[in-house]
């Protein structure tokens, strides 16, 4: 689509405008395109009078025109200048050039700003602390904080920032220290999802950030931090993401730590780590809901409490995601059917695992999944796992009403995966029988799942069992097999050898049992692979020449009289 503005005389204008980069043309501009997943088309107004102005829309194709507007813009409320960044134009943003103090600049070519303008050299802090910043009107690619000084700590302390327009956000800065304060955004959409910027709180720097005891509200995403080392802890987080992809907190910092913060979107997901690594997240709550469709997914949209991504990245590569540990969370997953859209499936998980550098581990969290329209397509589910290679999920507690694993999903196939350990629950009250795992997808011929293992998993009010698609897979199952060998008296029989053979007569298993006379192992019930199942069970236990045999469908404690 163009954009066209003509003045009150009715003469097209015309705004030859110089940037960071070259000279360009700013208004009109010609046959633009929003990036995949929406956004606007702009103009840049420099140098006009003050006027009366008319704005015409040409679509080279079908359009549809919800806003049209002429807004103030690139203004900020408190400047810490290192130098200007004077990228403004259309073509900028699409690309992801970052934009700063573009009227203050002097020289575009270096970005040297205005006579009378202060800048910062060197390095050190700038404290601002105790007030209020606000954004008089409802602009555009404007911010409330704005820092261009690379070696510059800002301290945010007890500080109040009110944003609201197209692409503004509260604070953009290199690194910060922040704490008791308060960001509330009103920013109904972006010009461009892709990439980590327009959140409410940007901090764009590689130096180590720290956030804490602090709300945010609103926003296309509430903080993202790039800084390694960073801690961000016992805040409050309300995400009203109506784009894809810009999380509550999006975590770009390596070995940083995330913990005891409340993540509640009105709309939206909690956090995401995308190829980054050594990152702990421990000691939040989650609390997600099912969205209604977007721009861009009207079809099928996921909400999550964490995702972890890497898109297909090769094992130890250096854009890998991997070394991550998710722990002591707990997650209230909300689903629910938007029957005004009968064609649109949302979907609500608290772990969207879609990594394949290597291995995360997610443990010791717990997991309430509530589907409010069970009867319906729409979905919900702890894990949602595809477009993956390994994961170690293991002693998670899962309570749920529907199918709460999808292993394989419609993202994609998911390879090597394990879970362990974990208690699988069945909500109280519920009378839809359901299987605890769901396997694989038919969207794609190869949305398979391969080396997954099941191992030692407890199952509450359901039995173990997988609803898997008819695609060629690749599990096995295994169980916990604890022996108790005792003399006809109950008494311990210490450091007795025991010897286990499968159904097949093959041994598996030869150990002395320990002072207490107990043993523990993990042994296959079965393994499929393919169309061909290869069972194990029942198990044949011996001690010297007493014999006894146990069927392993679940995990097993047997007392061995002798």
């Amino acid at each position: 689509m163009s954009i066209y503005v003509d003045n009150e005389e009715g003469r097209e204008v015309r705004c030859i405008t110089s940037y960071g980069d070259s000279t360009r043309v700013s208004c009109p501009v010609i046959n633009r395109s929003a990036r995949l997943g929406g956004g606007f088309v702009f103009a840049h107004l420099s140098n006009l009078p003050s006027g009366k102005y008319r704005i015409r829309v040409k679509a080279e194709n079908d359009c549809l025109v919800d806003e049209i507007d002429i807004r103030p813009s690139m203004d900020a409320g408190v400047c810490i200048v290192g130098k200007t960044h004077p990228m403004g134009h259309y073509d900028h943003l699409y690309d992801r050039s970052h934009s700063a103090f573009f009227d203050y600049t002097a020289d575009v070519s270096d970005g040297k700003p205005a006579e009378g303008i202060p800048f910062v050299k060197g390095s050190g802090t700038v404290t601002i602390k105790n007030g209020t910043v606000i954004n008089g009107t409802k602009g555009f690619l404007s911010w409330g904080v704005q820092s261009t000084a690379e070696n510059t700590r800002i301290i945010l302390d007890n500080v109040e920032v009110y944003s609201s327009g197209i692409n503004c956000t509260a604070v953009d800065v290199e690194q910060a220290t922040i704490s008791k304060c308060s960001f509330k955004v009103d920013n109904p959409f972006i010009i461009n999802r892709h990439g980590a910027e327009f959140y409410a709180v940007d901090l764009r720097g590689g130096q180590a950030s720290e956030v804490s005891f602090s709300s945010f509200m609103g926003g296309q995403g509430c903080l993202s931090f790039k800084g390694d080392f960073s801690k961000i802890h016992h805040n409050h987080f309300i995400n009203r993401q109506t784009v894809t992809n810009h999380y509550s907190i999006m975590a770009m910092g390596d070995s940083s730590l995330i913990f005891s913060n409340h993540i509640e979107p009105e709309i939206g997901s909690g956090i995401e780590i995308y190829v980054h690594r050594g990152i702990e997240i421990f000691n939040n709550e989650f609390h997600i809901s099912a969205a209604p469709p977007s721009c861009e997914y009207n079809e099928h949209l996921s909400t999550n409490g964490i995702r972890i991504a890497d898109y297909g990245a090769k094992r130890g590569a250096v854009n890998g995601c991997y070394g991550n540990r998710i722990y002591n969370n707990k997650f209230f997953i909300s689903g629910k059917k938007y029957r005004e859209y009968p064609d649109f499936i949302p979907m609500a998980s608290a772990f969207f695992y879609s990594a394949s550098g290597g291995d995360n581990e997610v443990f010791g969290n717990h997991i309430f999944v509530d589907q409010k329209d069970p009867d319906t397509n729409a979905e919900a589910f702890a894990f949602y796992i595809g477009n993956s290679n390994g994961g170690l999920i293991y002693n998670n507690t899962i309570i749920s009403n529907v199918t709460p694993i999808w292993v394989g999903s419609s993202y994609g196939r998911a390879e090597n995966t394990i879970l362990r350990g974990n208690i699988i629950e069945r909500s109280p009250g519920t009378t839809k029988t359901f299987k605890p795992i769901r396997m694989g997808s038919n969207e794609q011929p190869d949305y398979v799942a391969l080396g997954t293992r099941f191992m030692s998993n407890i199952l509450k009010g359901m039995e173990f069992g997988v609803d898997e698609t008819d695609q060629k897979h690749n599990y096995s199952v295994f169980w916990t097999l604890r022996v108790n060998l005792r003399d006809r008296s109950g008494r311990p029989l210490s450091n007795n050898e025991i010897q286990i053979t499968d159904r097949n007569g093959k041994e598996v298993f030869r150990q002395n049992a320990d002072s207490n006379g107990y043993l523990e192992t993990e042994l296959a019930e079965y393994i499929k692979e393919g169309d061909k199942s290869r069972y194990f069970s029942p198990y044949r236990i011996t001690s010297g020449k007493n014999k006894i045999d146990v069927e392993l469908t679940k995990n097993t404690e047997t007392d061995f009289i002798k």
